[in-house]
C-alpha cells in the first residue's frame, strides 16, 4: 500500500447499521456505552491496529480490515481462546487477488474494544497471520451495530453515540454504502467510485 501522508485531522464514519444479527441460532449482542476514544496505531502502510480483548481476559492486537468479511485470528491467538470456543462450520471467502480461502469457524464468548463488548462472535482461523505477527483481523461485521470514527492524525478510534453521530452528520457528507451479507456470518461494504470523471465502478471499501 502507498504511504499515507496526512497532516491534518481526518475523521471517517465507517459504519452504522442498527440491527440485531441472528448468528447460528444465537443472538449477537452488542453493549455500547458512552462516546469513547481508543488509541490505535496506524502504520506507514496505512494499516490500522486496534487493541482488543477476547473472552474477557485474552488481549491481542487486530488489524481493522473492512474487506475481511468476518473476524479472523491467527493460530497462536486461537490457541489462547480455544477452551471457550465452539466449532460451527466452515466459511469460504476470497482474497483481493481472487485466491479462495476456506476457514474453520468458531463461536467465542465475546470480543471487547475499550468498554464496548460484542457477545457470541464468529471467528475464522487463518494460520498465515502467525508469520506476520498479527493476532487477528476485525472486519466490518464486527462494527455492524457500532458507530465509529477514525482520526488518522491523532491515531484514535472513537466509539460514537447517538448524540455525537447526529452532530457529525449535521456537518458531514453522506456517502451511500452497499452492504453484501454472507448468510449470518459475514459482511462486506461497497461504495460507488468515479475515476477520471469518466469511469464509474462499485468498489469494496477495504481499510486493509
Amino acid at each position: 500500500m502507498k504511504k499515507l501522508k496526512i497532516d491534518f485531522s481526518i475523521k471517517i464514519i465507517l459504519l452504522m447499521i442498527s440491527i440485531t444479527v441472528n448468528a447460528q441460532n444465537k443472538i449477537t449482542k452488542i453493549s455500547v456505552g458512552e462516546q469513547e476514544e481508543i488509541p490505535i496505531t496506524i502504520f506507514e502502510s496505512g494499516h490500522i491496529l486496534i487493541p482488543v480483548t477476547a473472552n474477557d481476559t485474552v488481549k491481542g492486537n487486530f488489524i481493522f480490515d473492512t474487506g475481511g468479511g468476518i473476524e479472523i485470528v491467527s493460530s497462536k491467538f486461537f490457541s489462547r481462546i480455544e477452551p471457550g470456543s465452539i466449532r460451527v462450520g466452515i466459511f469460504t471467502g476470497f482474497r483481493s487477488n481472487g485466491e479462495r480461502i476456506d476457514l474453520k469457524i468458531y463461536r467465542i464468548p465475546n470480543i471487547k474494544i475499550g468498554t464496548s463488548v460484542k457477545d457470541d462472535v464468529i471467528i475464522g482461523i487463518y494460520p498465515p497471520l502467525d508469520e506476520i505477527g498479527i493476532d487477528g483481523l476485525l472486519s466490518s461485521k464486527f462494527f455492524e451495530s457500532i458507530p465509529v470514527t477514525i482520526d488518522f492524525k491523532n491515531e484514535l478510534l472513537t466509539i460514537e453515540n447517538k448524540k455525537s453521530i447526529n452532530k457529525i452528520s449535521d456537518s458531514g457528507t453522506t456517502i451511500p454504502l452497499f452492504i453484501q451479507k454472507h448468510g449470518r456470518t459475514g459482511l462486506d461494504i461497497f461504495i460507488d467510485v468515479n475515476i477520471n470523471d469518466s469511469i464509474n465502478i462499485l468498489s469494496e471499501f477495504d481499510t486493509c
